[in-house]
């Protein structure tokens, strides 16, 4: 059952203590002066000591009753000096009662509790008992004149009462109280904290109390526009309370605004990765900093007792961390070094098999150091597994060779293929070595000086294009050009200049190179080939796009172990181009590229963990995976590892750092650290704020293709609000991002057609790229799109494709669509009218803070339409409504509030 509020404000009855004050200063003098007359005459003479004796007890009395109506004045108007439970209160009181009395006597202080008993003294009084043990009790004196406030409560009412300390004979006694709140039962606030609301960097595609879906009904004609509820005026009733005389927005927000900072806090300790140690001084002083009770609110002491439980669970913990500490400690400085040192396979090797040696022993409170065990013996396999394969291969294909019968002309040749597919050294062995210096000699020292030198320049340009070294891997390559023009090369290099890697990017001469290159390529039996002949069918380079022909090649790659392949083959899995969308694939390939150290699978696992595709979301992971990354020299890495520093994802929030990567990526010309940097320009974060540098360096990624960057410009000039809004530049900014398939941009553009915004309304052009944005997956733009069906806007009208995009966005989490959805059975429209489905699709929509929503709901409390009518449920949804600036809302609670 909804919890009743009641607000009691002490103003009231300030009248009644003036009108008192007034009779005793006047009516009082009166008598006494025409008693001190008559007993001071000669004929009442002899009695001139009694006269004086009654005229100082009537003085007295005068002071005593001025006295007793000031402190009633001074406690309506007065702020407590002390707010607490009477739990607390009676505590402390048992403990010590002289320290109680010493410090609570004759103050004002204001008491919380469950009301435990009613009374009535013979002085008219009336005594509310809010705790008692024994003879010893905490008990609110109220008089006469507040009556009606006493009236307003009955044993088990949770209240909080105002009064001055009086006696501590029996207990603790308040006199002069005042009723300050009082609910049915101690249950949770009416003001609990709503998840915010947002559009994606802030955003609004429609007015608070103008939804786009409007029905309006006109009498003349059947025509009808689509919309939300009709406002109907409230049916106010006796069951209706009065909350406060006005509605007091001011105060909620502050309260609101209080809580939301103590939940935010509570949140970011969380979230930290501290030492147990620090971790519980940060809760022992998150405790002392909150320590205020919100009366609109007990989640704050929810939160404050759960902070109790933590402290004393996490200094358990402690005690027990501390046996294990010095061992995992010595476990960990080891696991380090291995790490760090630069060795070649043998040696990394054999330094693992000794770590795996030394601890053995199990941590039965940590993980990691399994972790760090797995890691290790995951090395020694992959190793043992990657070069046993690697001769295994190399012997058969010698073997083959070798025994071939053919002439030394054609088997010269072979031999210059198997030393261009066998190059790497095996660091385990000297067998393939002895294959390699076999096949070099019968091939001529010219010739063979040359293509082996060609050779050797070419696998260190791969080896640079693992670890993400553009300008390193632009130079390899260009040497093994001038030396050999194999096909290979040649793919490479127009690669680059295809997608701007290290070089200026330039479609036409990359695609002039790749002309004829393909039937060199799909002769080739080698895996980089055929990785290439992926990459240039899946982007077009040099030939049409063919997502089915560039999965084959991947694959075929992929499956020979060269971890560029897979690195596309992820890519393919996550944008479904050619194959289907499958995010369980793309982290299977992204991790296997990922084990064999190219830093481009970490930067796409990365991408996936911070996403929770196809896995569970786990940013400490991701940060993991971009600082190797970063440390392999991937400038990607370097700027997305800068990123979460910048925001505090998977790691604590550290300008410097973020500073620091991201710079040093921009110097590598990766056009996603200049949209970081031009972001941290643009919000002054880690650097002064710079409007100027921030769109600088956001033009520069931008003019790279970056379509973030491109979306960042956007909303820049949409949604600034100390920056003239310029909705023309916003425009231009979301149809280039649009143009490159971005399906948010598409989204947004459809919103832009519809409001007319920075160009003229269009309803086809809406239409059309909502659908587009709709086909990519994109919730936002499934929603626009079954409204534009609904109402017959740039599209013929039809409600069953309405209805069907609307659930689509709906299911992908689109609080706008769920509104559409319950205004579409609140109206009949499309569906047949069905109130307890659309309270169901309104409430799903007002939990993740649609405005309407909230506000339709508190129409259906106020009418019991589809649910029970509430009237004290329909309040609060109105509130949120009317904190979230919905006009109508704040409009009907004011008329309410008047009405009582």
């Amino acid at each position: 059952m909804a919890t009743k509020q009641f607000v009691v404000y002490e103003v009231e009855n300030s009248k009644v203590g003036c009108g008192t004050i007034a009779m005793w200063l006047c009516l009082w003098p009166i008598l006494i002066f025409v008693g001190l007359y008559k007993l001071l005459t000669p004929k009442y003479g002899k009695s001139k000591s009694a006269a004086i004796t009654i005229g100082i007890m009537f003085f007295l009395f005068i002071v005593v009753s001025v006295k007793e109506e000031m402190d009633k004045r001074e406690i309506e108007s007065a702020q407590p000096e002390l707010t607490i439970k009477v739990e607390k209160l009676f505590k402390e009181y048992i403990e010590n009662e002289v320290t109680i009395e010493a410090k609570f006597k004759d103050k004002i202080i204001q008491v919380s509790g469950v009301v435990q008993e009613m009374r009535k003294d013979g002085f008219e009084d009336f005594s509310v008992v809010l705790y008692q043990d024994g003879l010893k009790k905490v008990q609110c004196i109220f008089s006469e004149e507040n009556r009606k406030e006493v009236a307003k409560i009955s044993t088990g009412n949770k209240v909080t009462i105002k009064g001055k300390c009086d006696s501590f004979s029996w207990g603790i006694t308040l006199k002069y109280c005042r009723l300050v709140s009082l609910t049915d039962t101690d249950t949770t606030s009416i003001f609990n904290q709503e998840i915010k609301k947002s559009f994606p960097h802030g955003v609004k595609t429609q007015k608070s109390e103008n939804s786009t879906f409007k029905k309006e009904v006109h009498k003349d004609t059947k025509e009808t526009e689509y919309s939300s509820p009709k406002t109907e005026k409230p049916n106010l009733t006796e069951e209706i309370k009065p909350i406060s005389k006005k509605f007091d927005l001011e105060a909620m927000k502050i309260w609101d605004s209080k809580l939301k900072e103590m939940e935010e806090n509570y949140t970011k300790i969380q979230t930290e990765d501290f030492s147990l140690d620090l971790m519980i001084a940060t809760w022992e002083q998150f405790q002392k900093s909150y320590q205020e009770d919100n009366p609109y609110s007990q989640k704050d002491d929810r939160i404050r007792e759960q902070i109790k439980q933590d402290i004393t669970r996490l200094k358990e913990k402690q005690k027990i961390h501390f046996q294990w500490n010095e061992y995992h400690q010595e476990m960990q400085v080891t696991y380090s070094k291995i790490k760090a040192r630069k060795l070649n396979d043998s040696q990394i090797s054999s330094a693992w098999k000794e770590f795996l040696e030394a601890y053995l022993k199990n941590n039965p409170l940590s993980e990691e150091d399994e972790k760090m065990r797995s890691y290790a013996e995951e090395i020694i396999g992959k190793l043992d597994r990657k070069w046993s394969n690697y001769t295994d291969k190399m012997r058969k294909t010698y073997q083959k060779i070798k025994t071939a019968k053919m002439k030394e002309s054609k088997k010269i040749q072979i031999w210059k293929k198997f030393l261009q597919v066998y190059s790497e050294d095996n660091p385990f062995s000297e067998e393939d070595d002895q294959m390699r210096s076999y096949a070099r000699n019968p091939i001529s020292d010219r010739s063979g000086s040359s293509i082996v030198k060609a050779e050797k320049h070419f696998q260190k340009a791969l080896g640079y294009y693992a670890k993400g070294k553009n300008e390193e891997m632009w130079k390899e390559n260009e040497q093994a050009i001038a030396l050999n023009s194999d096909a290979r090369y040649l793919s490479l290099k127009a690669s680059m200049l295809f997608s701007g890697k290290f070089v200026s990017k330039d479609t036409k001469q990359s695609q002039n190179m790749a002309r004829g290159l393909i039937d060199k390529l799909e002769n080739n039996s080698d895996s980089f080939s055929q990785f290439m002949l992926g990459y240039m069918y899946y982007y077009g380079l040099g030939t049409n796009p063919d997502g089915n022909r560039a999965f084959q090649w991947a694959t075929k790659s992929a499956k020979s172990g060269n971890s560029l392949a897979m690195n596309l083959l992820a890519i393919m899995h996550i944008e479904g181009k050619g194959i289907s969308v499958d995010y369980s694939k793309a982290f299977q390939w992204s991790q296997k590229s990922t084990d064999l150290g190219n830093s481009y699978g970490m930067n796409i696992l990365g991408i996936i963990y911070l996403e929770g595709k196809g896995i569970s979301q786990d940013n400490s992971k991701a940060f993991e995976l971009y600082k190797t990354s970063a440390k392999l020299g991937n400038a990607y890495g370097m700027g997305s590892l800068g990123a979460l520093y910048l925001e505090g994802i998977g790691v604590s929030k550290n300008y410097t750092k973020a500073l620091h990567w991201v710079k040093q990526a921009t110097e590598l010309d990766d056009a996603n650290a200049m949209r970081v940097l031009g972001i941290m320009y643009l919000e002054g974060k880690g650097v002064p704020k710079n409007y100027v540098k921030a769109l600088d360096w956001l033009q520069k990624s931008a003019d790279r293709e970056n379509t973030q960057a491109m979306m960042s410009l956007a909303f820049f000039y949409y949604n600034r609000e100390d920056v003239p809004r310029d909705f023309s530049k916003a425009h231009y900014w979301f149809k280039k991002a649009a143009d490159l398939n971005d399906p948010f941009a598409m989204s947004i553009l459809g919103a832009l057609y519809i409001q007319g915004q920075g160009i003229a309304i269009n309803y086809e052009e809406a239409f059309y790229w909502a659908k587009k944005s709709s086909e990519l997956g994109n919730a936002f733009g499934m929603s626009l799109l079954g409204s534009l069906y609904l109402e017959g806007k740039g599209v013929p009208l039809n409600y069953s494709l309405g209805y069907e995009w609307l659930q689509k966005g709906a299911d992908l989490g689109n609080s706008g669509a769920m509104n559409a959805l319950g205004t579409m059975y609140y109206n009949g429209v499309g569906v047949r009218s069905n109130y307890t489905e659309a309270f169901k699709w309104f409430k799903k929509a007002a939990d993740l803070g649609e405005v309407n929503a909230m506000y339709t709901l508190g129409e259906m409390f106020n009418h019991g339409r589809g649910t029970i009518r509430d009237k004290v449920e329909a309040i609060e949804w109105f509130k949120k409504a009317a904190r979230k600036g919905h006009s109508e809302a704040q409009r009907i609670l004011n008329l309410w509030m008047e009405s009582w």
